[in-house]
């Protein structure tokens, strides 16, 4: 198993040099250090706040984690796990190599340069055995049941559908931040690419509208070019986002299964080959490596689906797969994870005494179905669903008379 424990520094920087004499005190990361770090989990996450300040004309050679049990200040002649490059906010995923199960480690972050190498402040460890399934998480701050979720990198993000009350999700602090807010409401479908989220508006003119987690700020992008809708379902391959089904109940009831991808190098929308399925409305989807996956859903007030479909962006084809082994589902949450997919809760039929907290696993190679634990949380419609690169999460949503705030953590 892959995964990433999330650990942040705050850097009270030392320093050997023999030419240069620099600051002690300058600032250069951050990370919340977590004592237990679960085998199988070894991963930390490191964020560079400004390498550049130990002598910027100075090239810089190399950056990374050292670590070691024995040595309580550990250097770059223990082990030491290097860091090829950051992501947008400067945050980098670091595999430590051979930890063992029990083990206490002494850890710190360094940047190395010509003539010197600074280092961050010491934090420890110790290898533990990982712990599988659910775990509740700070119940989300918002004021909003019905809302869509993307995660950017190690964060989860949550924008709650008629307020555009926009929130963060740190697993790393299990904390909630709110941000800007998105600058309208009513939420069609949200999808990241890369380190941009993005959300379509169901309103007239489909708005369409990008967000930066690095300045925090919302970006209107080209409109939607099909027709205005609600319920539908987004997801995104390598660079590409996509995104359609769903349905109007405006003056009629109408339903679709078109499918429409988006550029954002050239900020253009192109419409696809139909979903390969019926037309229907709050269908899951998520992508598994290079294809797409679609299913459950509804295409009526009684008529519930669970036929699963693969998208293959290359050949613009859908190859209908094994329906989904919980039986027919609306308005149930999913994720991806570790190349597999995610679905659980959800509406079985009409009535309250239908709503389910099972929570099945779809294996692409072998195309087949296993029953995971169920969800932790109560039986809901409606929950908010997402993925970092070692965990999944699924919360908020309710029933037909109450909504819910709580938040699960599922570790496959």
């Amino acid at each position: 198993m892959k995964c990433k424990i999330f650990l942040a520094i705050v850097f009270a920087v030392s320093l050997w040099s023999c030419e240069k004499n620099y600051s002690t005190e300058t600032e250069i990361g951050r990370m919340e250090a977590s004592d237990l770090i679960y085998l199988g989990d070894e991963y930390v996450e490191a964020y560079f706040i400004n390498p550049e300040f130990v002598n910027p004309e100075l090239e810089l050679v190399e950056k990374g984690v050292c670590y070691s049990e024995k040595s309580t200040m550990p250097t770059i002649n223990d082990n030491v796990s290097y860091i090829p490059f950051c992501s947008y906010d400067g945050t980098a995923i670091v595999k430590l190599a051979h930890v063992k199960e029990g083990i206490k480690y002494y850890c710190r972050v360094f940047i190395q340069k010509e003539d010197a190498v600074v280092y961050g402040k010491l934090f420890h460890f110790t290898m533990v055995r990982n712990h599988k399934g659910w775990a509740q998480k700070a119940n989300f701050s918002g004021k909003s049941s019905s809302a869509v979720g993307f995660s950017i990198g190690n964060k989860g993000y949550v924008c709650a559908e008629s307020l555009g009350e926009f929130w963060e999700y740190s697993p790393a602090s299990n904390i909630w931040t709110r941000k800007a807010n998105l600058p309208a409401g009513n939420i069609a479908a949200a999808f990241s690419i890369k380190n941009r989220g993005y959300i379509v508006l169901n309103k007239e003119n489909n708005n369409f509208w990008e967000y930066n987690p690095a300045t925090h700020r919302w970006t209107e992008k080209a409109n939607f070019e099909g027709e205005s809708r609600t319920n539908a379902t987004g997801f995104s391959i390598g660079e590409k986002g996509y995104f359609g089904l769903g349905n109007n109940f405006g003056k009629e009831f109408l339903l679709y299964q078109d499918f429409w991808q988006y550029d954002p190098n050239s900020n253009k929308w192109t419409q696809k080959a139909d979903f390969g399925g019926e037309v229907r409305y709050s269908a899951v989807g998520f992508s598994i490596k290079e294809k797409g996956y679609i299913g459950t859903g509804s295409n009526s007030t009684v008529l519930y689906k669970k036929d699963f479909w693969e998208y293959d962006p290359v050949s613009d084809t859908w190859t209908q797969k094994a329906d989904f082994a919980g039986g027919p589902r609306v308005w149930a949450a999913g994720f991806s994870l570790e190349d597999k997919g995610f679905i659980g809760t959800g509406l079985s039929a009409p009535g309250v005494n239908n709503l389910r907290k099972d929570f099945w696993e779809y294996n692409p190679v072998t195309n087949q179905w296993i029953q995971k634990e169920d969800y932790k949380g109560s039986a809901r419609i409606y929950s908010v669903a997402f993925s970092t690169i070692n965990k999944g999460y699924v919360g908020l949503g309710g029933t037909f008379d109450y909504s819910m705030q709580d938040f699960w953590e599922f570790t496959p």
